[in-house]
């Protein structure tokens, strides 16, 4: 399903440029890490569809000095050059620590668009991610994304997701390979998806049951083995950790 919208998705025209209304110069002070900025004005902002290794993580250094690279040369591209930084906004425009969520534009002097996100996804320093609503541009993301792991670029390398039933499971971003084995049924909240192990559970919001062809679908899933990714957490006294999936993006079934 999901493999059939992004074939569809790319066989469009100009879906990995920025949209036409609603781009907003942007001045960054410097760059916090690979995904996330300080502007001038004193906010942050975080790079909508990836996620890069956390400080002192494998490649944290790499990404973060690439993405200061890569605005660098917005900022100072030279006395004659055109190229400048803009931003354009997500459906949600924040997210829980306050920051803005947008994504980033560059444009050159040849008046072609460029994203510091899509550089970075194909070099293999970012993980693409589709949190709901924010889901523009998800398939230039995950096609980019699809170079570096075949390529085994950057963090594709040496690729392992930990398994469902693994001791190892914590707080924080993670693929997880397993079973499904169970669903929990969550009334108007969402449904839990059991992974073998009974360790963990991916939870699917009730918002985004349309994206997986509705509430229903969630049945074919049980017996299937499948790749989440995803932030691991643990809610109030659930005995099991979750990883929310609001996007088919983020479980691949194998």
């Amino acid at each position: 399903m999901w493999a059939e919208a992004l074939a569809a998705d790319l066989a469009s025209a100009d879906i990995c440029v920025p949209p036409k209304q609603g781009l907003v110069a942007t001045d960054v002070r410097y760059v916090i890490d690979g995904d996330s900025l300080k502007l001038a004005n004193g906010q942050e902002l975080r790079i909508i569809g990836i996620n890069t290794p956390e400080h002192g993580d494998f490649l944290a250094d790499k990404a973060r000095q690439t993405l200061k690279q890569n605005l660098r040369q917005g900022i100072n591209g030279g006395k004659n050059s055109k190229i400048k930084i803009y931003r354009s906004l997500g459906s949600d425009k924040r997210d829980s620590y306050g920051r803005i969520l947008a994504h980033l534009w560059l444009l050159g002097d040849d008046g072609r668009w460029t994203s510091p996100a899509i550089n970075l996804l194909e070099q293999g320093l970012a993980f693409h991610i589709a949190i709901f609503p924010n889901l523009e541009y998800i398939s230039c993301y995950a096609a980019a994304e699809q170079q570096a792991k075949t390529a085994k670029r950057g963090l594709w390398d040496n690729w392992r997701p930990l398994a469902a039933s693994s001791k190892k499971l914590k707080p924080g971003f993670a693929f997880i390979k397993g079973d499904i084995v169970e669903i929990i049924d969550k009334g108007r909240f969402g449904s839990e998806l059991i992974m073998s192990g009974g360790s963990i559970g991916l939870w699917i919001p009730a918002k985004s049951y349309k994206l997986f062809g509705g509430k229903h679908k969630l049945k074919a899933f049980i017996g299937q083995r499948a790749v989440a990714r995803g932030w691991i957490y643990r809610y109030k006294d659930n005995r099991r950790l979750q990883l929310q999936v609001s996007h088919p993006a983020m479980l691949d079934l194998l």
